[in-house]
């Protein structure tokens, strides 16, 4: 019976290993700026691996997904003089893996307007020193977010 449900319900269960996964994520995040690798790793692993083993058919549009995400956060990071940290751009892959190929536009698009907002207003402050922001807790709401629209129609269906 749980074997059935981890095959009819892809995106419910893809979102509930992110979301294990990126709750100590945020938490580091949010405490120290910083994303252990470990935890990028782990999630990574777990979701390719699920993907792997229950959603084959969509693996390698999903393995496209995650390496467009590094690719474009990597850019991101150069363009804006190393705004945006490693483990964000690590972490970037595993909100991919979630999202997949019908969420990925709208998951960069909200990421690129939560670091715009960041800018807007970091800059507002007319301080020389640019204040670091953890941008993983954005990452992830959006992402969680973004996959409820999936995860409602596989739970219709």
């Amino acid at each position: 019976m749980f074997l059935n449900a981890l095959f009819s319900y892809p995106t419910v269960f893809a979102a509930l290993i992110f979301l294990i996964f990126s709750i100590p994520i945020c938490i580091c995040d949010l405490r120290s700026l910083m994303i252990p690798d470990v935890l990028n790793l782990l999630s990574a692993i777990l979701l390719v691996a699920y993907r792997l083993a229950f959603s084959r058919g969509n693996l390698f549009i999903y393995l496209i997904c995650a390496v467009m995400s590094f690719v474009l956060f990597y850019f991101v990071r150069r363009i804006s003089n190393l705004g945006l940290g490693w483990g964000d751009i690590k972490y970037s892959p595993s909100c991919a893996l979630v999202c997949g190929p019908w969420c990925f536009p709208a998951f960069l698009a909200g990421s690129v307007f939560c670091a715009l907002y960041f800018f807007i207003v970091n800059s507002r402050k007319h301080s020389e020193k640019i204040q670091k922001a953890p941008f993983a807790p954005f990452m992830a709401l959006g992402t969680l977010s973004l996959s409820s629209i999936p995860i409602v129609q596989e739970l219709l269906n």
